[in-house]
């Protein structure tokens, strides 16, 4: 876990490589305007979000995914 925390900035263009071999050679698609922004907005949809939020000590960061139950927290 500490190394997704540590490159979690890495995951949506590894997400948008991915999911761009699945759709062009799995699928036999071209990789045309309509397919490359149907493959990054799935990769969107997969890849962590990281928000901001105020507590009482300071500014923390959150990371979150899709199908994560527990909310990560970076210090």
């Amino acid at each position: 876990m500490k190394l997704f925390i540590k490159y979690h900035f890495f995951i949506f263009p590894a997400l948008v490589a991915l999911i761009g071999v699945i759709i062009y050679y799995v699928f036999g698609y071209k990789p045309t305007t309509t397919t490359i922004l149907i493959n990054m907005g799935i990769a969107y949809i997969f890849a962590p979000k990281i928000t901001s939020f105020e507590t009482q000590t300071g500014t923390k960061n959150q990371l979150k995914r899709l199908f994560f139950k527990k909310v990560i927290i970076l210090d």
